[in-house]
């Protein structure tokens, strides 16, 4: 999906933009135990959002499903409502 393509891009761009520092700046940034997290918490992030699309796309197929039933009918097409 287009959020993992572009967690893969922003996770590659910060790499590089490591990589180009010199040597002294790279004592400045956060310990291995502190990205450690950040990636855990963006793949968790990541698998609750797909979560999300999928009980939202089924919510909206039977939404539709119902109203099909609700307005393909005779009795729903004259209905008052």
């Amino acid at each position: 999906s287009c959020l993992f393509l572009f967690l893969v891009l922003s996770f590659l761009y910060v790499i590089f933009r490591i990589y180009m520092l010199p040597l002294e700046f790279l004592k400045q940034y956060p310990d291995t135990v502190l990205i450690t997290l950040m990636v855990i918490f963006n793949v968790v992030i990541l698998i609750i959002n797909e979560i999300l699309k999928k009980v939202e796309e089924r919510i909206k197929i039977n939404r539709q499903k119902y109203l099909k039933v609700l307005f393909g009918t005779r009795l729903g097409m004259w209905s008052p409502k």
